[in-house]
């Protein structure tokens, strides 16, 4: 399932300053892959572009990431566990608070249970695209359509099980919705890195 990818990525503590549909989907508690801040125009030319999630602060960080300088391009996360502490701290003068996750895909039943890694904690399996973005289609999980499986979500807006994240994709494609046959889709196991401070 979806592609083979293992790193670190540095996201938004707050979900809805990531995504518009966050609230739509009411998964406010949501803290999966889909957290990232989006690369828009106004990095590139702010007063031609206005943004309401533009700050100044965090224009250099986001050109870096563009740039590639902290990521894999291949696979779109930071490999190492320093180099994701050091762009994390890029963010420090921003408003808005960030964190560090680990994310790693599972390829089939073999892998798909969690273990344990040292200073993090395990949060669920959110499914999403392979590679950045990372859209996460668990933020489809508040339609009435999806009642059974928002009901199934932990306190992280994530599935707790594996196999609740992979029926829950089979599923997803029998409705065919939006980007149902995405053959990039991948279950992620999502764990949260232990800090001193969620703020850099």
């Amino acid at each position: 399932m979806g592609i083979d990818i293992k790193g670190y990525l540095v996201v938004l503590v707050n979900a809805i300053e990531a995504s518009d549909f966050v609230k739509e989907a009411k998964l406010e508690h949501y803290k999966g892959v889909d957290r990232r801040p989006n690369f828009h125009m106004a990095y590139i030319e702010p007063d031609k572009h206005p943004h309401p999630y533009y700050y100044e602060a965090e224009k250099y960080p986001m050109d870096l990431w563009v740039s590639s300088k902290y990521i894999d391009p291949d696979k779109d996360v930071i490999l190492t566990k320093e180099k994701a502490i050091e762009y994390l701290n890029l963010f420090k003068f921003s408003p808005r608070e960030f964190e560090l996750i680990y994310i790693e895909s599972v390829d089939d039943d073999s892998n798909s249970e969690p273990y344990e890694r040292e200073g993090e904690i395990f949060l669920g399996y959110d499914v999403a695209q392979g590679g950045g973005p990372f859209e996460s289609y668990l933020l489809a999980a508040g339609y009435p359509e999806m009642s059974e499986y928002y009901n199934k979500l932990n306190k992280y807006g994530l599935f707790s099980e594996y196999n609740t994240a992979k029926k829950f994709w089979e599923y997803y494609k029998q409705l065919k919705w939006f980007e149902w046959d995405d053959p990039s889709v991948t279950i992620y196991k999502v764990y949260k890195v232990e800090l001193n401070h969620h703020k850099a």
